[in-house]
């Protein structure tokens, strides 16, 4: 198999920017923008004649399926990791802002568990066997028993009102909507309505997002040039590079390349970080106003002021492990490596539900299955 690389450089090539360009050692205080080239990891895969679509379609499916699974998993073993490399050049440093404000949020939203969840949920939180035991009994029999466990029997009083309100949401539910105005009226009259039992629920942490705004007044012609290589150097990085490039064209778009920001202040002769760090990071958006506040041009064309606002999200939400090694850089911006007893589980899973799928007989299921997506494909003109 034959890979095509693109010309295009992974650097900007104007070298490590700063500005102002006259700071001088008593400004201590800086913000940081080092570009960062991810590169994936890499498993050469080879597949025979006999992994191909139609030798899989046809008799011996199921052993030309394994074989396949084979290779990938032969191949996996040996691939490359992922690469994250500091691209040592491209990298820019300005001012520290006036202000870094850091917002962390969490995904929460309300679950309505209705009658029977609540009790489901009061049960197991009790940990009341004997009720626990009738109620996995309920569950295991069907929803019809479910119903029978919670809604059956004679009922009076505020029971009886409670037994109407539920047997109405029944008649609301088994009708497809024409009993909604029985079923109102039914809980209206009984002045009794089911408890929607709220509840709080978790779904995940939000990904960070970071915005940072500069205004740049060039003093000189260099630092005029390099607000120009700044406005630059954050443009390329921020755009994908084409695949297979070269000239031709482009089939596909190569992930950007990151940033790893610093808010960094000298203390006692070493740099320490400011605030809360910031994992490897995607510039999603770039604004740059040219002479927002005047039309002053220098001799030679360029804008007497630039301002540059840049919006960043990180890569990954943060987790508590996060909060814990976020003053190590290492760990604070690495994934986690699955561990020998996790692959080994996922190797053993994925046999599993192999077997299961083409093995016994189930084993023309492979074959069928191919087919099926090979007329599809026909049908529809090819790829």
């Amino acid at each position: 198999m034959s890979v095509l690389r693109s010309s295009t450089p992974d650097s900007y090539g104007r070298g490590p920017q700063k500005f102002p360009l006259d700071t001088h050692s008593q400004v201590g205080s800086m913000i940081v923008f080092q570009a960062i080239k991810v590169l994936p990891p890499e498993a050469p895969i080879t597949f025979t004649k006999k992994n191909s679509f139609n030798e899989m379609s046809d008799a011996g499916a199921l052993d030309t399926a394994k074989e396949s699974l084979d290779l990938v998993t032969q191949s996996l073993q040996g691939a490359t990791g992922q690469k994250i490399i500091p691209l040592g050049g491209d990298r820019v440093s300005l001012y520290l802002p006036i202000s870094f404000q850091v917002n962390e949020s969490f995904q929460y939203d309300n679950a309505a568990l209705g009658a029977i969840g609540g009790t489901v949920a009061n049960v197991l939180q009790s940990g009341n066997s004997t009720v626990g035991a009738a109620l996995g009994q309920a569950l295991r029999s069907g929803a019809s028993s479910l119903k029978d466990f919670f809604f059956n029997g004679t009922f009076t009083g505020e029971a009886g009102r409670i037994a109407a309100a539920a047997g109405a949401g029944a008649i609301q539910a088994g009708s497809l909507g024409l009993g909604a105005g029985v079923a109102d009226a039914i809980r209206i009259t009984a002045r009794v309505t089911i408890n929607p039992n709220l509840r709080t629920k978790f779904n995940g942490v939000n990904i960070r997002e970071f915005a940072f705004q500069f205004k740049l007044i060039a003093k000189s012609a260099e630092e005029s040039i390099a607000i120009k290589n700044i406005v630059k150097f954050f443009r390329f990085h921020a755009h994908p590079k084409e695949l297979p490039g070269q000239g031709a064209f482009p089939i596909a778009l190569e992930y950007p390349n990151m940033f790893k920001i610093k808010l960094k202040t000298q203390v006692g002769g070493a740099f320490k970080n400011v605030g809360t760090p910031i994992k490897f990071c995607y510039l999603r958006n770039i604004s740059t106003v040219y002479n927002p506040t005047s039309a002053v041009l220098h001799p030679d064309g360029a804008p007497n002021e630039v301002d540059i606002n840049l919006s960043f999200t990180e890569f990954k939400p943060l987790s508590r492990h996060d909060v814990v090694v976020e003053d190590n850089d290492e760990s604070f911006d690495r994934e986690r490596e699955l561990s020998p007893d996790q692959l080994a589980q996922i190797n053993r899973t994925n046999a599993s539900r192999f077997a299961e799928q083409f093995g016994g007989g189930n084993r023309g299921n492979m074959g069928e299955t191919i087919r099926s997506n090979q007329n599809e494909v026909a049908s529809r003109g090819g790829l």
